[in-house]
C-alpha cells in the first residue's frame, strides 16, 4: 500500500494531506482489514483474560470506522457536487463577455468589474480547493482554462495588478501555472 500513497500522490497533483484522505477515501476497506488483522493478532498474542469483550470492542471500532469514513465520503462528494455546480453556474454567467474581453484585445472599465468578478470566482475555487474540497484533476483543468484568459493581452494588466493586492485568498498567478501542470 505505500507505493499506492506514492501514485495517489503523483496521479492527482495534490498535497499529502489531500492526497491522504483520497488514499483513505479510496483504500479504507483494506485499511479497516489490516487493522482487523493486527487487533486480532495482538488480542489473541497476548494473555488476556476479556478475549471475547476486546474482540467485539475491536469489531465495533472498525465498523465505526468504515461507517464514518463512508459517511465523510458522501458529505464530501455532496459538498464538491454543489460547489462545482456552482462555479460552473457563476462561470456559465461569465463566460460570453470573457470571451468577448478575450477576443477584442482590450477592456474598459465595465470589462475590469467582469474580469475581477471573474478573478473572484477563481480565488473560491482555489480557497475549496486547497481546503481539498476541490479534486485535483477538477483544479487542474480549470487553471488550464484560466490561463487561457490570464495569458490575454485585455486581461494582463487588470490581473497583474489585482493578484498583486493579495485579496485573492491566496491565489497567484504562479499558483494557477502550477495548478495546470
Amino acid at each position: 500500500m505505500p507505493s499506492e500513497f506514492g501514485s495517489v500522490v503523483a496521479e492527482s497533483g495534490a498535497d499529502a494531506q489531500t492526497a491522504m484522505k483520497i488514499f483513505v477515501f479510496r483504500f479504507f476497506p483494506a485499511l479497516a482489514l489490516v487493522g482487523l488483522i493486527i487487533g486480532f493478532a495482538v488480542i489473541f498474542e497476548l494473555d488476556l483474560s476479556d478475549k471475547p469483550t476486546l474482540t467485539g470492542a475491536l469489531i465495533a471500532g472498525v465498523l465505526g470506522f468504515c461507517y464514518f469514513i463512508q459517511q465523510q465520503r458522501v458529505a464530501e462528494t455532496h459538498l464538491f457536487k454543489d460547489l462545482f455546480t456552482e462555479f460552473n453556474r457563476r462561470y456559465d454567467a461569465l463566460n460570453d463577455d470573457l470571451d468577448r474581453i478575450a477576443t477584442s484585445g482590450s477592456s474598459g472599465l465595465e470589462d475590469k468589474h467582469l474580469i475581477i468578478a471573474y478573478l473572484n470566482l477563481c480565488a473560491e475555487e482555489y480557497l475549496f480547493f486547497r481546503e481539498g474540497y476541490i479534486h485535483p484533476v477538477v483544479w487542474r483543468a480549470w487553471c488550464r482554462g484560466m490561463l487561457q484568459y490570464l495569458n490575454s493581452d485585455a486581461f494582463r494588466t487588470i490581473v497583474q495588478r489585482e493578484l498583486a493586492s493579495d485579496s485573492y485568498y491566496g491565489l497567484t498567478r504562479k499558483q494557477v501555472d502550477e495548478g495546470a501542470v
